[in-house]
């Protein structure tokens, strides 16, 4: 008899041609590398989605011999171009976890390899960046292979102190400040031409962390502006973090003397109602 509490779980993000100017790049795996695992693994296990495996738990549905769950985090518009047409291929299931806030509420349901790959169309010819819309993941749902889930609501990290770690500069990362002061990109930041402009260089950045486990803080905005401010003739194209600190030490130290730099701190009843909209209301 087959042990239900027995799972292989192996997770992706992305699937398809890396986008190198991406900077979450990393995250993408090769279509060829995913169709060998699938492969593989279809040799070896039987896939069941999550959803399945609480019906198996709940002995609603037998267990199967071998199961493994297939998820994808995030909700990356490649899930619909290129790992469901070939996890339709090798008749396998997949979990998908989505951050309503980064659903394409505009796209309907776009091409995806298997409509386009008897057109001779290349990968890099197919447009698969962004996130999935409703009509995309419904499409997947009806399959029977796709299960969506959530990933939360916000999907960012939050400033949760005063301790400085660096400054806004060219080839920085400051996505997650970005989507913070500009929510209505997040679908839409990956093929936006330069999100680092939507923000000023010099804007000072603080210690986070992610959403779910943030108690987040605001800064004085007053403090951002004289920051921005001491950069307005910096060359950015000889940026030096150290120096850049040393131009900062001197108002960071005053905002800090005078506790003027945290303006506020969420509170433990504000914390518990956010993240239970984080999880509640993504559902």
């Amino acid at each position: 008899m087959a042990d239900v509490n027995k799972l292989t779980v192996i997770y992706y993000h992305s699937v398809g041609p890396v986008k190198k100017d991406w900077e979450n790049s990393f995250l993408t795996t090769g279509t060829d590398v995913f169709e060998t695992h699938l492969a593989w693994l279809r040799r070896r296990y039987t896939t069941i989605s999550l959803m399945d495996y609480w019906h198996i738990r709940n002995g609603h549905i037998p267990p199967v011999r071998n199961p493994l769950v297939i998820t994808f985090d995030d909700g990356y518009l490649d899930n619909w171009v290129w790992a469901f047409p070939l996890l339709k291929k090798y008749g396998m299931k997949a979990t998908i976890f989505v951050s309503p806030e980064f659903v394409d509420e505009k796209a309907g349901c776009r091409p995806n390899s298997e409509d386009t790959g008897n057109a001779g169309r290349r990968q890099g010819e197919i447009d698969s960046w962004g996130f999935l819309s409703w009509e995309e993941m419904r499409m997947m749902e009806r399959s029977g292979l796709i299960d969506i889930q959530s990933h939360a609501m916000s999907h960012t990290r939050y400033f949760v102190s005063e301790k400085l770690t660096g400054f806004h500069h060219p080839g920085g990362d400051i996505l997650y400040p970005v989507i913070n002061a500009h929510p209505e990109i997040k679908p839409y930041y990956i093929g936006m031409k330069d999100i680092g402009s939507m923000l000023p260089f010099g804007f000072p950045l603080f210690e986070d962390r992610p959403a779910l486990v943030a108690r987040r803080v605001t800064i004085n905005p007053g403090f951002i502006d004289e920051c921005v401010n001491l950069f307005r003739e910096y060359d950015f194209t000889r940026y030096d973090q150290v120096e850049a600190f040393n131009m900062v030490q001197p108002l960071y130290s005053g905002y800090l003397k005078e506790n003027r730099l945290i303006i506020g701190r969420e509170s433990e009843e504000e914390y518990d109602a956010r993240i239970d909209s984080e999880i509640r209301l993504s559902r």
